[in-house]
């Protein structure tokens, strides 16, 4: 009997997730949200940022509004304006790791003991989404079965997350998101970009951690 290899159990998983559902649903929030995913001014001035009705959209289509505290909505909207190109700047996350500890103090909930990586995680994914990744339970969920762990292990910090989804996206996602893409006939221009790939890698993620389309 062949040896199984340490990664043919991560391509396995993948393979139940990375399907015409993942691509459809990331194509079909792409278009939703297209002016501010392919937007090529600074991230500060990007709609979901400079327009205060696209934030307030924003909050409430990915129930990260709860995380803001009551009456400090815009004022966090700025404040992350502000700050928001130092913070995707830095590929890694460590960076948004910092910013979020500083910023849940003033604008986080429960005396600002509740943590904001999700809202700010997921701005940067829409900023820059060919790097970012949002922090999410079900994204968690999904990268630690991939990975073949318990689906609760906790991640040290969003640094650490997204170097893990770095990896598997490196050594198993790419090429396997990329040919799905391609049966799924999405344009070719959607295809070269990376942003949009990673996309659908973070559907399918989602999607193998228990979330529900």
């Amino acid at each position: 009997m062949a040896q199984q290899k340490p990664g043919d159990a991560t391509e396995r998983q993948l393979n139940k997730f990375v399907n015409k559902k993942s691509v459809a649903i990331a194509l079909a929030n792409w278009k939703t949200w297209r002016d501010v995913y392919e937007h090529k001014e600074k991230p500060q001035h990007n709609p979901v940022l400079a327009c205060p009705d696209r934030f307030k959209r924003f909050c409430k289509e990915y129930s990260v509004h709860r995380t803001i505290k009551r009456g400090k909505s815009d004022g966090f909207r700025e404040h992350l304006g502000r700050s928001i190109q130092k913070v995707v700047r830095d590929d890694q996350g460590h960076a948004l790791d910092r910013f979020e500890e500083r910023c849940r103090r003033k604008y986080g909930t429960f005396g600002g003991k509740r943590k904001m990586v999700s809202v700010i995680s997921k701005v940067a994914a829409f900023v820059r989404p060919e790097r970012f990744v949002a922090w999410d339970r079900y994204s968690r969920a999904g990268l630690n079965i991939v990975l073949g762990r318990a689906k609760s292990t906790p991640f040290k910090n969003y640094a650490a997350y997204l170097a893990a989804i770095d990896g598997v996206w490196k050594e198993h996602a790419e090429k396997l998101v990329e040919l799905q893409a391609r049966k799924c006939r999405v344009e070719r221009s959607l295809i070269a970009q990376r942003a949009f790939l990673r996309r659908v890698f973070d559907v399918a993620l989602m999607t193998c951690g228990g979330r529900k389309f």
